[in-house]
């Protein structure tokens, strides 16, 4: 007869291993979720970061975004930079000119090589990073970066129109005011593209 506290514990082992097994089966789903998308960053630029948001403000979206790049596949983070131009008139007449301090923002994570350029909001623009989405063959697509309100909105927007699922990250995502973030992700949730809470991106270590 087997005495009642081994019995006991025999019950406690069996559980906390059946807790385990299942854990295990969720992160590995969700890994596997994970490893199924493309993560593109936009704008994380350095004129964007210093001139367009406050400081805290850049520094808590590349602390996140930092963080979700980790738990993607470096293949599979895309980053895209605007070319911003200004027209400047002067005596001389007209000359265009493209801005200053336009590269990736220096504190950002670069895992990969698949850095694309546009001259438009919509990253769907970009040939080559249109190009580079094809030949993935992968349908599902994370935005992060800024702002919410164009950029961010204009490529979602872009990558649903051209039948994509595309999603966005709340924590990587801002916008000049919060009230404007708000009314943007109303309408993302009225066109489908659906929000991922950041803790369920990053592994649970």
């Amino acid at each position: 007869m087997i005495n009642p506290i081994k019995r006991n514990a025999v019950k406690k082992i069996m559980l906390t291993m059946l807790i385990l097994s299942i854990g295990l089966v969720a992160l590995t789903q969700s890994q596997t979720a994970i490893n199924n998308k493309i993560l593109v960053v936009v704008d994380i630029q350095k004129h964007f970061t210093t001139n367009t948001i406050a400081e805290n403000t850049a520094q808590q979206l590349i602390e996140n975004t930092n963080r979700i790049i980790d738990d993607f596949k470096p293949e599979n983070v895309v980053y895209i930079q605007a070319i911003a131009r200004v027209l400047n008139i002067s005596f001389k007449g007209f000359r265009v000119d493209t801005l200053p301090n336009l590269e990736l923002d220096n504190r950002l994570k670069i895992v990969s090589k698949n850095i694309f350029t546009k001259n438009k909001a919509n990253a769907f623009t970009s040939s080559t990073f249109v190009e580079f989405i094809e030949n993935s063959g992968i349908n599902d697509i994370v935005v992060v970066g800024l702002l919410a309100e164009s950029c961010v909105k204009e490529t979602l927007m872009g990558g649903k129109k051209k039948g994509y699922n595309m999603y966005y990250i709340p924590e990587a995502i801002v916008a000049k005011t919060s009230e404007l973030k708000a009314k943007v992700e109303r309408k993302f949730q009225k066109n489908n593209i659906k929000a991922i809470p950041i803790n369920d991106i990053l592994n649970k270590k």
